[in-house]
This record gives C-alpha cells, structure tokens and sequence, in this order.
C-alpha cells in the first residue's frame, strides 16, 4: 500500500507494530462519511451524485489494475470504499488484496466471481465481477442476493451464474448504459467480462455530479448544476418533458451575476430538446441565446456546442449552405481548445452535409475520422452516429453488404446504451435497404418497430421518416392505396414540424402512387407541389426526381414531347450533381422515346452515353444490356459493322458475367445480322455459338440462385434508392419499355384498338406482326385463340396484364416471327400452372414453375415491357398470381 498514489485509493499514513502484544496497525486518514453503504442510506442521491461514485470506484479500480505487476483487490463492495469529505469514492479495504502471483487471501461469497468459489485463483475479471455488484448496490441500495439469507443458498446462485437483470430494478433501468455494463461484468466466463478500461468509458459519457451533501443549503449554483445532469439525463433517454421542465427550473432560478455559466447550459440544453421535439423556431432561438451568452463570459467550447447545434437545425431545415457554415466554425473552435468529442461531432454533421451535395467521397472521410477520434475516445453513441452515416453513404452508393454492416453495428450500439431516437432511426435506415432487396416482411416489421419508438418518444419527424418508408414498399408491392394513405399520414407531419425536405419527399411519393393508380391528374398536382419545394430548398436531386416522374407520366398519357422535355433535364441534372447511374438510366429512356419517334441518331448518342456510363462505373449488365439496344438500331439501320460490334462486345459481357441466356441471345442477334449481309459466310458459326450456349446440358450448368424465381437480382435493387434522402424512384429496367397496349377481349387474337395504331408506331408494328402471322400454320392459331381464351377470363385479370405486356413486345420481334408463338406458348403454360396452383403460400417454390420460368428465360428478353405492368398495375392480391408479373421483371427476362 505505501507505493500506491490515486485519489480514489485510501492513502497509507503509516505502519504500527506492537511486538509485545504481537499486534500491528495500518494507519489511514478518517473519512467522516463513512462507506458508501452508509452514506447512501444517510441522505437521498440523485441519480447523476450516484454515478459520479461508480465512476470514482472505476477509476481506483483502473489505477490497480494498470500497474506493473497489476493488482487485483480482492474484496471489492460497498462496505470498503468510503466516501471522503469531498464526496469522492475511495476503495480502502486491501486485507485481501494481492499482487498477481502470490497467493490468495480469503474473500466474501455474496460478491465473489464463480470462479474463485470453484477454487480457481482470483485475477483482474474477478475483480470485475465484484465491481458489477459495487454498482448494483450505489444504484439500488441492496446487497447482492439481498433476498437470500442462506449462505448456501447465495453460493449455487453464484456458481450457477444466475444473477438479476438490472433493467427490472429503479432506477437502474432508467440508464441503459450502465445495465448493458453490469450484465457485461456478471458474463459466467471470465474472458468475457470486459476489462475495467472499457468499464471507465461506458460511465464516462454518463451524467454525473458529485453529491452535494457538504454544499450550503442555500447554494443556488450547484443545486442548479445537479438539475442540469438531471435533466441531461433524461434527454439521452428520450424524456424530453421532464428534462425540459428541470432546465426551465434552472433558467429561471439563474442569475447573470453568480450563475452566468448554468444560465448559458439551460439555454443550450431547451434547444437541444427543442430540437429534439421537432420545434425548430424554438430551438434555434434558445441556441441564439446560449450563443450571446456563452460569449459573455468567454466560454469558447459552449459558442462551439451551440454552433453544433444550429447546423443540427439547419440541416434538418434543409438550409444545406447555413448548416456547413455553421458546422465548420464549430469545428474551428473545437480544434482550438482541443476537444476531441466536440470535433467529432462537428466532422459528423458535415459529412451529412456533404452525403445531401452527392459528395460521397468526402462524406465517407470525414464520417471515417470522426469515427477514428469516437473510437479513440470511447464514445460509443457517436461511433454509432457515425456508423449510422457511413451506411447511408454505402447504400446510396449501392454497396449493400457494406451498408447492412454499417448499419448494423449502429443498431447494435444504440440498443445497448438505450438511445432509443438512434435505434430508430438506423431502423428506417435498415428497412429502406431490406425493401431495396425485396425483402417485404422484413421491412415491414422493421418500420413498424421503428415507427412504434418514435411514436413512443414523441419524435414526429422520426414517425414521419419511417411513414415514408413504409410507403415506398407499398409502393414496390403496388399496394397503392396504402401508399396513399401513409405518404399522406407523413406530409401532413412534415408540414407541421416545417420539413420542406420531408414534405417535398412524401409529395414525390404520393405522385407515384397517384399515377400506380392511374389518378394522373393528382399524380401530376402532387409531383409540382414537389417540384417547388425542391426547388426552394435548392434539393438538385429531389429536382431531378420528380422530373423522371414527371416524365414517366407524360409518357403514359403520350405526351412524348413533354415527357422527352422531362427527361432531358433530369439527365442534365444528375450530370451536374454526378449522379452517373441515374444519369444512365434516364438516356435510357431518352433513347427509347428517339427511337419510337424514329430519331436514331438521336437514340444511338443517348444509348452510346449510357453504355460508356455503366461502363465507367462497372454496371456490366445494364451496360450489355444498352449494347444489345444499339445493335438492334443498327441493324435497323443497316448499319451491320456497328451492329455486328455492339452485339459481340454484349455477348462478351453476359458470358464474362455467366449470363448464359442473356448471351446466348446476342450471339444469335449477332448471327442474325451477318445472315442480313449475303457475302459473310460467318453467321453460321455464330448460330451454332448460339445452340451451344442455349443446350440443356448448359443451361442446366445454372445454379439454383440463377434460377430462384423470388429473388430480385443485386443488379437491379440498386436503383430502388432512399426517397427521404431525395433519390429516385424504383427503376427496375435500365430502358424504357414501349408504350402500353391493350387487349380486345372481344376479338379471338391479341390486338389493339383502332384508335392507338394511328397515334402509337408501335401499335402499329404489333398489327402488322399479326397480320403477317402464317395463316396456313393452324397450330400457331390455336395457340392464339387459347391465350385469347385465358386472358378473357374474369377469375384472372393480372394474367390479362401478362399477356398485354408479351403482346406489346411484338414490334421487337417482327424480324423473327416465329419467336412470338413461342413467347405465347411459354406464356400459355405458365397462366395454367397459375390456375393449377391456386394460391400457395406466398414463400413456396414450385419446380414446376421455375422450370416454366427457365424455358421463358430462353425464349424471352422481357424486362422492358413486364417493367411497366408492374409497375403501374394494381394487384388485387399477394398470391402467386399477383407476384408472377414481378418475378418476370426481377428475373431480367428480355424478348430478343
């Protein structure tokens, strides 16, 4: 004991031997409060005066553990740390104390660690143990196992490993934090309790204060500093009422001559959970106070907190310009005094500043050295926040895996130090990325968990984000009416809080689902009512959104000026904003709306563009995808060198990728347009390339994800990004599909309506591939009237939808004719196995129909066409029926 110096270890005074009597003392100083037991039961502690002791334990313990060689205590309870005349703890008591080594004293079963009852030698994580009960008692007041009498009894709970769950015990569950600690401590296996370190990191960011009992009654200064962690306290858990009412009592109770400082933390602290409560006027007036009157007394880190959190205000105003200026002197100031937390926090708001821009890049480095200070810090909630960030950042990038691990993580921590406001949001967040994997139950569970905190908390902008979310998967499940619902649940919120961002973003969403519903006119109202709020808060993407929007519904009532108008400025501003894969999706378009009108150097420039985008950044398939495109409007062109090089750079591609169907289908356009050129001998050659992709024994090379008929391709979930974040709706084609048709029930063939062949060109190749069909093959007919017959059948609508899709995709086949019967014959099988089927349960995989699926596969490229029936078609239903539409357009299925 002489070599040991802390504050927080009982000093050695001196050593007194009396050999006469054989007797000897250890003299110490008196401490007039006694041990902690009786101190705590001497006066009434706040919760903040009782973890400012386990703090004082934890850090005595720390100071033993860290030295050379480390000392365990031994003997760790209530009854031996005393609280010293300045209402500090001090661990005293070290009869049983031992270097690392030498051997054991005796010890106390109520606090002893399983191990060393089971004859093991104590160690550090002994100690440990111990100090998991130190705090159960400065919590609670109780003794470990205080309702057992027995000896034995307490001895088979402790070597069982059955110890109580803090949470259930006032008022430890009110900090989550220190009970996730405790249950650490009590882990059965010694190498799993944490070292004492990582215990002094988890209460440090706790609110604490030492106990006031030597203050004078009348002390207004530091009741008031005892109600500010008070109120601290109840803020990091989401009670924002009381923790309001407690910083009122010390604004009003402070005066600017002896409680100028507590007067500048009350300010603070009302915006804070202003803020918090979604009243932003509010909170950026108190924050304006707090500001003035931290400058009065000079108090630099105060300016640089209030800073902090008027950037906070700022950016969820959308006031994206404001909130950097505002972050950025606040990180100026905190690199001044040498605050790491607060530089932290600074570098964490920028990088969703910079995340709102489109700069991911930056975004990920600041997010990353923010992390890098909270981890060396030991701040778990900001490596949360930060964790948080970095997987939004991930997902909008479309790195998923490493967005899931983000987010996770962020889950992980803010469920264990009970910040209920993160644990939701990184929710929204995690649900946002399942409904991108089509994981529907998933994401349902997951809003509604998040929605239930934050309606629990008060948070409305929480339960707004998570309406929205919920509203974009009913929108990818074409639930449309319950889109409706929810995005109109969320505007209002919005609205009320004064979220343009968020307003902006629920009228987007309504817009969709407006025109799923073919309600165009209030599609078009809600898309505007967007455009301006977007435009106001300078939202460059949201803008850029809805008008691809706008365009889709110009191009569904044949406004193909409009809808090209539309088009040609959101590709323009995803190119300013480096929205490259957006970008390529939208010349997608732009060149499937030149080509209709017959525009083909205009189509082939928007295509060249998109395919040297996907391209550069590594979207194989959607590149082969558009090269498969140009080599048809070559071909069209007669343009066959061009042709012949687009559909051989495709064909290398799918085989590179193992797109065997996708490949197969090139090499034959391939061989298609060297038969078109009567001097190369070459075609055959690649008609046979063709045959060998496509035989079975390839085919039936394909694993069973290549052929899972549930699973949406990681290639296409991509471009479902997160609406709250201002991106683009659901995509799932990188073209555009050709304009809808319809099917004449009356008629005893697929056709179309008189009045559309004029207006639609492509109308009126699908009249001409029916009316060229071969007349004398009577087999071909049947096949006709037999699809007919199942489309006009009422039990069926959603088939009609099918069908109406495979017969608008003629036009692309009218060089090929005989592949139209095959496309209707594929299509026959699989409406009957449907009806077959009835309705199974939603999850079950039939083989008959993925062997359906496969043949499709072979005969069909569908995608384009099948993408707009899902998209825009209202299923009465989730069965098997209702689903089959999107499994097509999931499975990548083209007509070649």
């Amino acid at each position: 004991m002489a070599g040991l110096s802390h504050e927080n270890i009982v000093r050695f005074v001196a050593f007194v031997e009396d050999l006469e009597h054989g007797e000897a003392w250890i003299i110490m100083p008196w401490e007039p409060n006694g041990n902690i037991n009786e101190f705590l039961r001497a006066r009434k502690c706040e919760i903040p005066e009782r973890i400012s002791l386990i703090k004082d334990t934890f850090e005595g313990i720390q100071y033993l553990h860290t030295r050379q060689p480390p000392i365990c205590h031994g003997a760790l309870k209530s009854f031996n740390i005393l609280v010293s005349s300045s209402y500090r703890a001090i661990i005293t008591g070290f009869g049983s104390a031992r270097v690392l080594g030498l051997p054991k004293p005796g010890f106390s079963d109520r606090w002893a660690a399983p191990e060393t009852l089971n004859g093991d030698c104590r160690g550090l994580p002994s100690d440990i143990w111990s100090a998991g009960w130190v705090c159960w008692e400065i919590m609670t007041e109780k003794l470990p196992f205080y309702e057992l009498k027995s000896e034995a009894a307490v001895l088979l709970r402790v070597i069982q490993g059955q110890v109580p769950s803090p949470s259930e015990y006032e008022p430890l569950s009110e900090i989550v934090r220190l009970c996730s600690l405790m249950t650490d401590c009590w882990a059965f296996d010694p190498r799993e309790r944490p070292i004492i370190s990582r215990c002094c990191n988890e209460v440090k960011w706790v609110p604490s204060i030492p106990p006031l009992g030597g203050a004078p009654s009348d002390s207004k200064v530091a009741g008031n500093r005892l109600l500010l962690q008070m109120g601290r306290t109840h803020y990091l858990h989401a009670r924002y009422v009381p923790a309001a009412s407690l910083f009122q009592q010390v604004l009003d109770s402070a005066n600017s001559d002896k409680g100028q400082k507590e007067m500048s933390e009350a300010l603070y602290w009302l915006g804070t959970v202003s803020a918090a409560q979604c009243k932003y006027p509010t909170a950026e007036e108190y924050y304006t106070q707090a500001q003035s009157s931290y400058a009065l007394i000079k108090d630099d880190l105060g300016r640089a907190n209030t800073l902090r959190g008027l950037g906070y205000i700022y950016h969820l105003q959308s006031k994206v310009s404001e909130a950097e200026q505002v972050f950025t002197r606040a990180q100026e100031i905190y690199d001044g005094v040498g605050d790491d937390q607060g530089r932290a926090s600074a570098l964490c708001g920028l990088g969703h500043i910079y995340r709102l821009r489109f700069n991911y890049n930056r975004a990920k480095v600041v997010f990353s050295q923010s992390h890098e200070i909270y981890a060396r810090i030991g701040d778990g909630q900001g490596r949360a926040n930060t964790l948080q960030g970095l997987g939004t950042v991930y997902h909008l990038e479309s790195r998923l895996t490493e967005a899931e691990e983000a987010l996770s993580g962020a889950k992980k921590i803010y469920a264990r130090i009970g910040d209920d406001v993160g644990l939701a949001e990184v929710l929204v967040g995690l649900g946002v990325l399942d409904c991108d994997r089509g994981r529907y139950a998933e994401t349902e569970s997951t809003f509604t968990q998040a929605l239930e905190i934050h309606s629990r908390i008060g948070n409305q902008r929480g339960q707004a984000d998570a309406l929205c979310g919920l509203g974009n998967m009913y929108l990818c499940q074409s639930r449309y009416m319950e889109a409706t619902s929810t995005f109109k649940e969320a505007k209002a919120i919005y609205a009320s809080i004064g979220h343009p961002s968020g307003e902006a973003d629920s009228l987007h969403g309504l817009g969709r689902a407006y025109r799923g519903r073919s309600n165009y006119s209030q599609a078009r109202s809600s898309y505007t009512g967007a455009q301006k709020l977007y435009t106001r808060i300078e939202n460059d993407g949201g803008r850029a959104n809805v008008l691809y929007g706008l365009g889709e519904l110009n191009r569904i009532e044949s406004k193909y000026d409009e809808a090209t108008s539309s088009y040609t400025e959101a590709q323009t501003i995803y190119a300013r904003i480096g929205q490259d894969e957006r970008r390529a999706s939208t010349l997608c378009i732009l060149g499937e709306l030149h080509r209709n009108k017959s525009m083909y150097d205009e189509a082939t420039s928007s295509y060249t563009e998109a395919q040297k985008i996907y391209a550069r950044i590594g979207q194989d398939e959607r590149r082969a995808d558009t090269l498969c495109i140009l080599g048809e409007i070559y071909r069209s062109e007669s343009k066959h060198d061009e042709a012949t090089s687009s559909y051989t750079e495709a064909q290398k591609i799918y085989t590179r990728i193992g797109h065997k169907v996708e490949a197969a289908a090139a090499s034959e356009d391939h061989g298609y347009t060297w038969v078109l050129q009567p001097t190369d001998s070459n075609a055959q050659g690649t008609s046979d390339e063709t045959h060998q992709i496509e035989s079975p024994e390839n085919l039936g090379q394909s694993s069973d994800s290549e052929i899972e008929a549930l699973r949406v391709p990681s290639t296409l979930a991509p471009t479902n990004k997160l609406t709250q974040a201002g991106l683009p709706e659901a995509s799932l084609s990188s073209c555009s599909p050709q304009l809808p048709t319809t099917l004449n029930s009356t008629g005893n063939s697929l056709s179309l309506p008189s009045h559309r062949i004029k207006d639609d060109p492509a109308s009126s190749q699908i009249a001409s591939a029916e009316d060229s069909s071969p007349k004398s093959n009577r087999q071909e007919q049947t096949l006709f009237e037999e699809v007919t017959a199942i489309a006009r059948t009422s039990a069926n609508e959603e088939l009609v939808d099918l069908l109406q899709a495979l017969g608008k995709t003629a036009p692309k086949a009218v060089r090929n004719k005989h592949k139209i019967y095959s496309v209707l014959r594929i299509a026959r099988d699989i409406c009957n196995h449907i009806i077959e089927l009835g309705n199974p349960p939603e999850r079950q995989i039939d083989t008959n129909l993925k062997t359906l699926l496969r043949q499709m596969e072979d005969y069909c490229l569908l995608r384009d066409a099948l993408e707009r029936v899902c998209r825009d078609f209202t299923f009465r239903d989730n069965n098997l029926r209702g689903r089959l539409i999107f499994i097509l357009v999931a499975r990548s299925i083209r007509l070649g």
